[in-house]
Parts: C-alpha cells; structure tokens; sequence
C-alpha cells in the first residue's frame, strides 16, 4: 500500500512547486541588470580611447517572469552609434535611454551605472608586439628546460586607439601553471583577453614548446681567459692563465659540449680601473647550460709593456 502512495505524493509536491513559483513569479521585484555597452558604426581610421565602459548596470523592477526573461536575453543591449562623430560624445544615459537601449520592454528601468557615458575617439593604428608567455612550471627534481621557449606565433599584430597601442611593449597569454613536469612541452595557449575590447589582434592563441630533460652536471677543464682590446704596446699575463668550470643542463647538451664551447674574457679596460688586484671575466656557454662553478672566480694579472 506504502508503495502505491509514492507517485501521489510526488505528483502533489510537484504541484505545489508549480504553483508556489507560478504566484511568486507574478510579483513585482526589483534587481539590478547589466547591460552591455556595443560600439556601432565606428568611423575608418578612428577607435574608442580607454576606458570604455563594457557594460551599464540599471535598477529594473518588474516581475519574476519579466526578470528572469532579461536574465537570459542575449539582445539586451546598450547601443552608441558612432557614425558621423570624429573626436567625443556625450551621453545622458537616462535621458536618452528610449534612444540606445535594445531588447524586451520591462516595466521599469532606473538608477543607470555610470549615468554618464563619454566615448572619445582616437586615431587608429596597428602594431606587431611580441607574444609575453605568462608560465608558472615547477619541474620534477632533476628536471628542467633545456633551450628557450618557442612560440609559434612568437608575434602577433594589435589595432585600436594610437594612445593605448603606443604604450603596448607586449602581448600577454593567459597565465599557465604546470607541476611535476618531467617531458616534453606543447601547449596551445590562450592570448590574454584583458583589453579584447579596446584592442584587435590577429591571433587568439599561440603554440607554446618547452623541451625538458634530466639534469646533470658536467666539469670543463682548461678554458682559456682572454684579455680584450690590449694595446700593441701592452701585454697582460693572468695567473692562472685557465679556468675549470661546473656547468649544469640538460643530459643530451651537455654530452655534446666540449670545453671549446665555453669562452672566458675580461676587457683590457676593466684591467684598468681595477683596484683590488683581482679580475673576474665574464664566462658564457651554449643556450640552456647554466654555469654554477668557476675555478678560480677572480684572476691576479700582470701588465707590462711588449718588447
């Protein structure tokens, strides 16, 4: 008997639902809507200067059918045609919202956020930036990336206001955070979309390739030190004359660096405005070796003049 009951009692809870929500939905309530701000119209060879609202916040009051028809409306909008205007308008978004406002009607609207809108227009112009990975990658220990980071593209070309694009060195992608990387690397990753508004590109992701390796360390021993820019005249003796090193990176790099890979110099003006008796040359490798020891760090030098 309990079993046949079931259905009954699920057919009135329904019923009761349906009608609660369909009194309650009848009521007048008031919220708050945001409505985009769409850009038409725009003159040749002009764009919006920052900041451009990309949306007006409106105290509407009308019933729960009404609010929750706005809620999802895709055609809710707030229009500025721009045609015909060469530097700024200004708006009275109250006053002129029969004017600008698309979508279905509601009752009541009030109360716009900002109730101001100036939109100003600046010369437009395009640029190619390069393409600022945002990474954030821990490697399992004893890993690490070997080489740089190719992108692909590793540039991308931008439009909009002259005044914004001036001050872009670069275009960002979206942050990436990867742990336990132990492999190779290819990602397709995301442009920022931060400024998608005020700014076009030409690309809205970019390829990302991180070569990663075990790690290992290697020494390198007897790597000549030269003395740069010595006059005809002069002659520099460094004690020692070599240098050993411990170099650190990928395992299939360093089997195939040699100690000829590495170059050691000073600058025979460094020499000169030395006051401590002791140089430390400058020491540089292949891409992607880290050099972590030098045997000896610094250099005593004699200068004396050629016979």
């Amino acid at each position: 008997m309990k079993e046949k009951r079931y259905p009954v009692i699920i057919v009135v809870v329904l019923f009761s639902v349906i009608l609660w929500v369909t009194v309650n939905m009848g009521y007048e309530y008031k919220d708050t809507v945001n409505v985009p701000v769409v850009l038409e119209n725009i003159p040749y060879g002009r764009a919006p200067r920052p900041p451009v609202p990309s949306s007006i916040s409106f105290q509407v009051k009308a019933t729960g059918w009404q609010l929750a028809s706005l809620s999802f409306s895709p055609d809710l909008r707030y229009i500025v045609d721009l045609d015909g205007i060469r530097n700024q308008v200004t708006i009275d978004v109250n006053r002129e919202l029969a004017t600008h406002l698309r979508g279905p009607s509601v009752l009541e609207i009030s109360d716009p956020q900002p109730d101001t809108l100036v939109i100003t227009l600046d010369r437009y112009v395009e640029r190619v930036v390069p393409v600022q990975p945002d990474l954030d990658i821990a490697f399992r220990q004893g890993y690490g990336q070997v080489g740089r980071t190719v992108l692909e593209p590793d540039r991308v070309q931008i439009g909009g206001a002259k005044s914004l694009i001036d001050k872009l060195i670069g275009w960002p992608t979206k942050k990436v955070q990867l742990t336990d990387v132990r492999s190779d690397l290819t990602l397709v990753v995301p442009l920022s979309d931060t400024l998608r508004s005020e700014v076009s590109r030409t690309e809205a992701t970019i390829k990302l390739h991180i070569r990663v390796q075990p790690f290992a360390e290697k020494a390198f021993l007897g790597i000549p030190v030269e003395v740069m820019t010595v006059p005809p005249n002069r002659e520099v003796i460094l004690i020692p004359p070599k240098m050993d090193i411990v170099a650190r990176g990928g395992v299939d790099e360093l089997t195939n660096t040699t100690a000829k890979s590495f170059r050691a110099a000073v600058d025979y003006r460094v020499i000169l405005l030395d006051t401590t008796g002791a140089i430390l040359p400058e020491t540089v490798g292949p891409e992607g070796i880290e050099i972590i020891v030098r045997k000896p760090e610094r250099f005593q030098y004699i200068i004396r003049r050629r016979l």
